[in-house]
This record gives structure tokens, C-alpha cells and sequence, in this order.
């Protein structure tokens, strides 16, 4: 699949009588320069927009289920803009959804005490300058979710 577009690495889960073990074994993450952890004060809580000309990033459930949200950046300007890609992740079902640069993100948490991983190949250094930030109601129904 393309990089310059959202997608899905699938993982997996392995278990026996020593516990289980979640993986995302496709995960390749040489590119990746720094990593932070989201959690959500509540079922519900709704966190958005955030895009980014350069920056690409890397999501995964650490804990719960959650809502990750993506359109493309030039969408927020078009009345009629492509519809938004919805991926539902949670930490029973390891994934890792790959969001390239002209992209921004909003996020819903579905379930109480959901975190996200964020993986990002920029440094915060590198990445100041670089946040496009859009009111969370446009253009997207955090409702329907």
C-alpha cells in the first residue's frame, strides 16, 4: 500500500499459560524520532484536529478502545471535501495505523481509561511550526461514533 495515504499494519496476539503477548511485527520503526502516550479522562472525550504539513505519525491502542479520525489537510478548506477515514483500534486487536504528513488527526476515546500511543519521525524540535489545528466540530460528527 502507499505510504501517502492511511493505512493499516496489522498485528496479532499471542497467548499460553504464561500470559499474552500483543505484537506489531510489520511495525518497522527506524524512521521514528520520539514517542507520547494520549489517555482520555472519560468514555467519549473527543480530541481534535491536529494536522501536519512534514510530520508523519504512527497510532496504536495502549489501553481501551478508540476512535482515530483522519482527513487530509486540504479537505478543511473544501466545502465538499472526501469523507474522513474512521479506524477503530483498541488493545485487544493490535494495530498500528500509519498517518503520512498533509494529514490531520482527532480522536475519540470509546471506551474509560483508553491511552494511545503516538510514534511521530520528527524531534519536537524538528516538528515546531509545523501544527495546523482546526476547531473539533468541523467538518466531522464526533456524535456518530
Amino acid at each position: 500500500m502507499s505510504n501517502l495515504q492511511p493505512h493499516i499494519i496489522q498485528g496479532g496476539l499471542f497467548s499460553d499459560e504464561r500470559g499474552t503477548v500483543g505484537f506489531v511485527n510489520d511495525f518497522v520503526m527506524q524512521d521514528v524520532r520520539r514517542f507520547y502516550i494520549i489517555g482520555f479522562p472519560t468514555a467519549g472525550a473527543v480530541r481534535a484536529w491536529i494536522g501536519h504539513r512534514h510530520e508523519r505519525k504512527w497510532f496504536a491502542a495502549a489501553a481501551g478502545r478508540i476512535a482515530l479520525v483522519v482527513r487530509p489537510l486540504e479537505a478543511f478548506a473544501q466545502i465538499e471535501a472526501e469523507p474522513a477515514r474512521v479506524f477503530r483500534i483498541e488493545e485487544a486487536q493490535p494495530c498500528v495505523i500509519a498517518v503520512p504528513a498533509g494529514h490531520a488527526v482527532g480522536m475519540k476515546a470509546l471506551s474509560p481509561h483508553a491511552r494511545l500511543l503516538v510514534f511521530s519521525d520528527k524531534t519536537l524540535e524538528e516538528a515546531k511550526g509545523d501544527d495546523i489545528r482546526f476547531d473539533k466540530n468541523e467538518g466531522f460528527d464526533w456524535e456518530t461514533l
